[in-house]
């Protein structure tokens, strides 16, 4: 009885993760569109997604989530990428990551665009602003799964958040 439970389970699980409409295959994409909508917010040019950096990308979610990590990668800006990460759990449910580039975007709320910096020294606003970084016009995302764990990966090129830069590429958002 208790075997028939488990493959029960175990076939809601699959199909919960097959069936999803945020899939691994469509992920890049769907994300794609998600930072593209809030950059015409802020008339930063449409980004395209990379193949490589979609690699690049699924390449370090694989490892924090095989890893139980969530740190950046390193050498990132001798490679002139971004990178914004996210990390969601669930007891219950299998966390889609769609919620990432909501969740980035959302620290627009300590972000001054009277100076073009962070309202306050302790405030975290480096993926918004990377997400609306004019100059950064390749995406590519990924996701991995370590149990109810969901690691989010995005890079960006060029990089964005260069000191001296945000001027020319963090615009008020057109409300």
């Amino acid at each position: 009885m208790n075997q028939i439970v488990l493959v029960v389970l175990l076939l809601v699980c699959l199909n919960t993760v097959l069936l999803n409409d945020d899939n691994l295959y469509d992920f890049p994409q769907k994300m794609l569109v998600q930072h593209n909508k809030y950059r015409l917010l802020h008339n930063s040019h449409p980004m395209t997604l990379s193949t490589s950096l979609n690699a690049f990308a699924q390449e370090w979610a694989d490892y924090l989530a095989m890893n139980n990590l969530f740190e950046h990668r390193e050498n990132l800006f001798s490679l002139n990428r971004g990178e914004n990460i996210y990390y969601s759990y669930d007891s219950v449910l299998l966390p889609s990551g769609m919620d990432a580039a909501d969740s980035w975007y959302n620290e627009i709320s300590d972000w001054s665009f009277a100076s073009n910096s962070p309202k306050s020294p302790n405030a975290v606003t480096a993926h918004f602003t990377q997400m609306v970084w004019n100059s950064s016009l390749q995406l590519g995302c990924g996701k991995s799964y370590n149990g109810n764990k969901v690691y989010v990966v995005c890079n960006y090129f060029i990089a964005g958040n260069m000191l001296e830069e945000y001027d020319q590429n963090v615009f008020k958002p057109n409300l």
